[in-house]
């Protein structure tokens, strides 16, 4: 190894792009990744500290897995967010539930996967804080908006070719102007698992998301939080962050949604539930504790 042949290449380097190669303990300031507090203790620590900003996150699960209520509650936490719901069924009231206003909430309904990544790259170069997509598999190429004849066999991976060549587009934006984009997605059976240790689910967008995205979560629904007076009135959904770039990937945590507050944190459930008794006119009594897993007497 000739070291001067080396350093007088990145010097070379450097003048033609100034800063655009360095040693390791350089230019900290660029090899730094910023993050915000979620609020939310146990899931800061399986983040890594907080989400990260400048990246790409996606977040998948079944139905009724808190997805949603997940990127609404991270979209409050910042200065200002967008979200491109693709699905138009996002209430109002749900989300200013999370904390979010009207002067820092931006919502937009794109008409197709087109327009949806031409949103998204514009916001990104923009600097908005959050760019939510809610939610992938209603992500439309406008070939098929336009198609007349509806019983046409359909095609598959349209909006995978999209993303595949759009994708690092987005994610350089991002990285860039330090945007945090958030995907949400669904999970499928994967009719293709041919064996016991396949993943018996997949998602849709195909590969180039998952390579892509700098941290997958994925959300399940553990179990209904109820009671006799008061029926349903929230969940506890465990999170699993299946693959990070910027932190020790496979770490979980459990999340309490109260249907009507938000996410509480896990010790404070049992006093919640008692409050939300009172508000209904019931009298407390001693109910069972809900306690966390491992958790012992």
């Amino acid at each position: 190894m000739n070291r001067k042949k080396i350093e007088l290449l990145i010097s070379k380097i450097n003048e033609k792009e100034p800063g655009s190669i360095f040693f390791l303990g350089q230019e900290l300031e660029r090899t730094m990744i910023n993050r915000v507090s979620t609020g939310i203790a146990d899931l800061d620590w399986a983040m890594g500290g907080g989400f990260p900003t400048g990246t790409v996150i996606e977040i998948f699960g079944a139905e009724d897995s808190a997805k949603t209520s997940l990127a609404l509650h991270l979209c409050s936490r910042v200065e200002m967010s967008v979200y491109l719901d693709l699905e138009g069924t996002v209430p109002a009231d749900r989300i200013a539930l999370f904390g979010n206003t009207s002067e820092r909430f931006i919502i937009s309904q794109p008409d197709s996967a087109e327009d949806t990544i031409e949103k998204t790259v514009a916001f990104a170069n923009a600097g908005m804080p959050i760019i939510v997509i809610d939610s992938l598999p209603f992500m439309v190429s406008r070939k098929r908006l336009e198609e007349k004849n509806v019983e046409k066999k359909t095609t598959y991976g349209g909006i995978s070719g999209i993303l595949s060549e759009q994708l690092p587009i987005i994610k350089h934006a991002c990285k860039k102007n330090d945007s945090t984009l958030i995907f949400i997605n669904q999970i499928r059976d994967n009719l293709k698992a041919k064996t016991s240790f396949s993943d018996p689910y997949s998602t849709p967008g195909g590969h180039a998301l998952k390579h892509t995205a700098d941290m997958r979560i994925r959300l399940s629904r553990k179990q209904w939080l109820k009671h006799d007076k008061l029926g349903v009135f929230g969940q506890i959904s465990v999170a699993k962050i299946v693959k990070s770039k910027v932190c020790s990937p496979q770490k979980t945590c459990e999340l309490v949604l109260i249907y009507d507050r938000g996410f509480i944190r896990h010790e404070d459930l049992n006093s919640v539930r008692d409050q939300l008794i009172e508000k209904s006119g019931q009298k407390v009594r001693k109910a069972k504790k809900v306690k966390k897993v491992g958790e012992t007497s």
